[in-house]
């Protein structure tokens, strides 16, 4: 009984240790690949960032004019190009300065939540000011990516727990425990009297020299 409770808690500890070394390794290739994901998602948001900062000259063309259909043209345009999540033009001037004059979405169906707001002055050719885009970028496909790499890595653990466990019990079992209990037969049937007990032969391999 004593070397089964014994056998059990090597095998237990076996267990425990493999499945801690495996977390510990996922996890940190886990944390690897989501740092690698946020810093692709800020170059690639700083690249269209900058393209958007070069390209202002439709824009500019747009505010001078007081063409309303190239302005909200252009504020689609950013929204469908690029990803960002709402688009607007705040007026600089007199009663309009500070409002939003032009948008798009309209600002109730945006989600206030995991966002940052960039703005860029707008201005004309003599240097006037004509405008201020505002750009909201949303983090929420960021984030959906993350917590879906998350989930996946607590299933594939889950997994790898389980058959972990499985395989590590077979072999204790058929490679180790049986072993053992027929070692503990053969101790028991030694006698004192007969010094010469039958011969202890375990199920496997003749080994190349005898060690029995």
């Amino acid at each position: 009984m004593e070397k089964k409770e014994k056998n059990s808690s090597i095998a237990t500890k076996v267990i425990m240790f493999v499945i801690a070394i495996n977390l510990f390794v996922s996890l940190i290739v886990l944390l690897f690949q989501i740092n690698q994901d946020k810093r692709k998602f800020n170059l690639e948001l700083n690249e269209k960032l900058e393209n958007l900062k070069r390209g202002l000259a439709p824009l500019e063309h747009a505010l001078n004019t007081l063409d309303e259909k190239l302005i909200m043209s252009f504020l689609k345009g950013q929204i469908a190009q690029n990803g960002f999540q709402y688009a607007f033009i705040k007026g600089v001037e007199g009663n309009e300065k500070g409002k939003v004059l032009y948008e798009f979405p309209p600002k109730d169906n945006i989600k206030k939540n995991n966002y940052k707001t960039k703005s860029f002055e707008v201005f004309s050719k003599d240097k006037d000011l004509l405008g201020i885009l505002g750009i909201i970028i949303s983090r929420e496909g960021i984030n959906k990516k993350i917590n879906e790499k998350i989930l996946f890595f607590i299933l594939v653990q889950l997994i790898q727990v389980i058959i972990n466990v499985i395989l590590i019990l077979f072999v204790f079992k058929f490679l180790v425990t049986n072993h053992l209990k027929k070692m503990v037969l053969f101790a028991k049937n030694l006698n004192l009297d007969n010094l010469n007990p039958e011969e202890l032969k375990l199920e496997r391999k003749p080994p190349k020299k005898p060690d029995e």
